[in-house]
């Protein structure tokens, strides 16, 4: 079967991706630092010493940032 022969195949956006982006969104929106080291971490693949580095921050509160931001997100994509 060819591509062109199935109905919409890949045009639906995958809705927990969606979710995740407006998650995101509302994180920077009320915790700017938390979804900053988020986008450190997942999309630039830094550690929390490096974050740490950059942000010129003791890495222990990056890592607590980073769990906290964890956590918010588990909860809102919980909903």
């Amino acid at each position: 079967m060819a591509l062109t022969e199935i109905a919409d195949c890949g045009l639906q956006p995958d809705r927990s991706v969606l979710a995740m982006d407006e998650a995101l969104k509302q994180l920077e929106r009320i915790h700017p630092l938390k979804s900053q080291l988020i986008e450190m971490q997942y999309f630039g693949g830094m550690t929390a010493e490096e974050s740490a580095a950059v942000l010129f921050m003791p890495v222990h509160v990056v890592r607590r940032e980073l769990r906290l931001a964890r956590a918010w997100l588990h909860k809102e994509m919980a909903r």
